[in-house]
């Protein structure tokens, strides 16, 4: 049988999200509350989709997600692969072990998740049966920086030319001067050409804080 979304809220937040943004999946265990060590963020969604302990399984949202929406990365906490292989081994078999980045348990992990989506709570109790599920991390370059910071920043357009994704300032200038060229507005055979500064190199300088603004293209 095809695997399906019956929870109308988790279908609809996966319809919507987009490359760079991120969903927590998060084990039975996982406080969030305003009074809890490490309180969620209220902008981040809670959808609680436990029912029994042990049910839903962390694998089984996982795989789900997977297969229904384009989240091709995860981010776990370092202790996953220690305390929880068998879930760390599913992961990377899921997704490539090239695909799943580790970062420290405290602050770095709790600090991605006041940055996701939202926080989706299974009923797994195993040891940190929870990952970051990362959309596009192949198609937008997502990659980790600053292991204290606990930040991620695009880097996709290194590995694209900018004509793969968008005409280059080079080439908006000759058209530009074109246009005005065939408007009457180039004399003398001398053309004022208007170059923008390429939108790939803005984005570059600007490293994502708080938003997923640069993986939306």
């Amino acid at each position: 049988m095809k695997r399906r979304i019956l929870n109308p809220r988790l279908a609809a937040l996966v319809a919507s999200v987009r490359h760079g943004e991120m969903i927590f999946i998060a084990d039975a265990g996982s406080g969030t509350c305003a009074q809890a060590l490490h309180p969620l963020h209220p902008d981040v969604e809670y959808i609680d989709l436990e029912a029994v302990t042990g049910s839903p399984s962390f694998q089984d949202i996982v795989a789900t997600l997977v297969s229904v929406g384009e989240f091709e990365g995860a981010v776990v906490s370092d202790c996953m692969e220690e305390q929880n292989p068998s879930d760390y081994a599913f992961i990377a078999g899921l997704l490539g072990e090239e695909h799943v980045r580790s970062v420290p348990y405290i602050p770095d992990f709790y600090k991605l998740r006041d940055r996701c989506r939202a926080v989706v709570q299974t009923g797994d109790c195993g040891a940190h049966a929870q990952a970051i599920l990362v959309a596009g991390w192949i198609g937008c370059g997502m990659e980790l920086t600053g292991r204290e910071t606990g930040q991620l920043r695009t880097t996709a357009f290194r590995a694209v030319p900018d004509q793969a994704v968008w005409p280059s300032a080079e080439r908006l200038g000759i058209q530009r001067m074109r246009m005005s060229a065939s408007n009457g507005g180039v004399s003398a055979g001398i053309a004022q050409r208007t170059v923008m500064p390429p939108l790939r190199a803005r984005m570059m300088a600007d490293p994502m804080s708080g938003s997923s603004r640069m993986g939306r293209w």
